[in-house]
């Protein structure tokens, strides 16, 4: 992992992993019946490596590209808010790629094994040395590649519901959450019913206003697709409740605002 700058205001941390060569020759020659053509990418030289760049800055990247040493074309979306970079055998325009082709699909699950390493790795240490939005980055993967990702978690002994790689408001210390008990905190001006207060009082995970709008639309995404609901996710509204049923009653009228989140 490294830190490299790019002009003014533009910085990243980014994530390179090894592809041991003997999986990428495997991977190769499964492909070749597909596309015959890569029958002389068995003669692979040099050292299979993929790289995964996201930005340290918030605003650092708009959206992430796949690159096969350059970017490839807008279709080629990157699965995750960052740059994705690899040795993919790309259409001839090198616009886009065929991802079911063994080797395409086996570099990107190397790119997932790489996020997942570099995210776990992080969010263990006590005092990150990067923001914590850009280690949520590096495992907010969405659509057709995001299942790559939980495969890398799972070979990992964890799980995209209970890897604790979610940015929230701290409680007892710890400001990460997984996604099974995280949970946004509306939108709305509370004068008293303040995040950080329900937090400390309900003991409940909520979501750090460290992840933006796009961000939060990501962990909606990623809850929605692994058919854990909308993101009042997990058991946290029943806590909630209990916690706010404690509060004076100049803010239990707050409460009122919640609902819906608390049915």
């Amino acid at each position: 992992m490294s830190a490299v700058h790019v002009g003014r205001n533009r910085r990243f941390l980014v994530v390179q992993r090894d592809v041991p060569k003997p999986r990428v020759l495997e991977a190769v020659s499964r492909s070749v019946p597909k596309a015959p053509q890569m029958k002389r990418w068995l003669d692979w030289q040099g050292q299979p490596t993929v790289s995964v760049a996201v930005g340290l800055s918030a605003g650092t990247i708009a959206s992430g590209r796949l690159y096969t040493f350059l970017p490839m074309g807008d279709a080629a979306a990157s699965p995750l808010l960052g740059h994705l970079d690899a040795p993919f055998f790309a259409h001839i325009d090198r616009r886009d790629a065929d991802f079911d082709l063994p080797l395409n699909a086996a570099l990107m699950d190397a790119a997932a094994e790489a996020c997942t390493g570099a995210a776990l790795h992080l969010a263990g240490q006590p005092d990150p040395p990067v923001p914590q939005r850009a280690i949520f980055d590096l495992v907010a993967w969405t659509g057709k590649h995001a299942r790559r990702l939980d495969t890398a978690l799972g070979d990992a002994d964890s799980s995209i519901q209970t890897a604790p790689v979610v940015p929230s408001i701290p409680v007892d210390g710890t400001g990460w959450a997984n996604l099974l008990d995280v949970f946004v905190w509306p939108d709305g001006a509370f004068r008293l019913l303040k995040a950080t207060e329900v937090a400390r009082r309900a003991g409940a995970w909520l979501v750090s206003s460290d992840l933006d709008d796009r961000r939060l639309a990501r962990l909606k995404a990623m809850a929605e697709s692994r058919a854990l609901g909308p993101v009042s996710i997990g058991r946290t509204p029943r806590r909630l409740g209990r916690a706010l049923r404690s509060l004076p009653r100049g803010e239990e009228r707050r409460a009122d605002h919640l609902a819906p989140l608390l049915r």
